[in-house]
């Protein structure tokens, strides 16, 4: 009886959008997310990106999560926040308890983030899900770590989740553990060093990869390490300047890129309540804008862009 109230309940739900009665930002704001507001990749992540780029959509990545007041950073229920408010990336940090477990959390210590104290490599998963973490105003939340694989499972057809994988982490490890949540598609692997590419490949050869391009050299040792470039996502820095020389090559080799607009241009934003640097970045060809503010950054560019379209034509493929 409960299935069969569901299956109806389902079924009204997706008539009433079928006939214009219900947007997204009523669904969203009820937390009942709908297929079409997803980004959702079929394979490969990176060529996905590529064909958003494609059709004039620049998207934001959620830096940490996405945290906010009430909303901590690298929390699962931050994440959902995120992508009920619209189709973005969630950049998300990854470090391992002292029995050996993957979990989010930025700092290797528990003061700003947690209700804990000390390093967080002295604690087990079990006793660090018994802490609460806390927003950036220092306010404790209901909100406990999550696990990686929790957050790769939630992610499934449902988000693409970039890992920064923090100093000291075993890269394989992570990649063992994409593997096992079945999240091949929904990933990106950020890596500093070649070695952790070809480390994370020797465990799927499928995973999309992150990685620092500042020049030709850069993309150069990638070949020279026999790296696919379609795997990958490039990662162009923090900008202050709404250019960079890079950026140009990389289009004309349909690179997918993404640059931040945290720290100090978000600052300019802020202060100066002025959104048009997200709109420069854009123009300028930027496939995904890294923030600190993702709701002001995706609302300011979704006023530009046919999201809709986009999701439509690369969601299918």
């Amino acid at each position: 009886m409960d299935f069969l109230k569901k299956a109806v309940h389902r079924s009204f739900i997706m008539s009433l959008v079928a006939i214009g009665l219900l947007t997204c930002p009523h669904l969203c704001s009820a937390g009942i997310e709908l297929v079409n507001t997803r980004l959702d990749p079929k394979d490969n992540v990176a060529e996905y990106l590529s064909c958003i780029a494609e059709k004039g959509v620049t998207l934001i990545s959620a830096h940490r999560g996405g945290p906010k007041p009430g909303f901590p950073e690298n929390a699962l229920e931050s994440l959902k926040a995120a992508v009920n408010h619209g189709p973005m990336l969630l950049e998300v940090d990854v470090r391992e308890t002292a029995d050996g477990q993957l979990i989010l959390l930025h700092d290797a210590s528990l003061e700003r983030t947690t209700t804990g104290k000390g390093n967080l490599s002295d604690y087990s998963l079990k006793e660090l899900q018994e802490l609460r973490l806390v927003d950036n105003d220092q306010r404790e939340t209901a909100f406990a770590i999550p696990t990686l694989l929790e957050v790769l499972r939630w992610a499934d057809d449902r988000a693409i989740v970039q890992l920064d994988v923090k100093r000291g982490v075993s890269y394989e490890q992570v990649a063992r553990t994409v593997v096992a949540a079945d999240a091949v598609d929904s990933v990106v692997i950020i890596t500093y060093r070649l070695e952790d590419i070809l480390t994370s490949f020797n465990v799927d050869n499928r995973l999309s990869f992150s990685y620092s391009i500042d020049d030709k050299s850069d993309l150069q040792a990638l070949e020279d390490a026999e790296t696919p470039r379609s795997q990958l996502v490039a990662w162009t820095g923090v900008v202050d300047e709404i250019e960079k020389p890079v950026w140009p090559v990389l289009e004309a080799l349909d690179i997918p890129f993404a640059a931040g607009a945290f720290w100090d241009l978000e600052e300019k934003i802020i202060k100066t309540n002025n959104t048009q640097p997200y709109i420069a970045l854009s123009e300028a060809g930027t496939d995904v804008v890294g923030s600190d503010y993702y709701w002001l950054a995706y609302d300011t560019l979704d006023k530009q862009q046919d999201m809709a379209n986009a999701l439509s034509a690369c969601n299918d493929k």
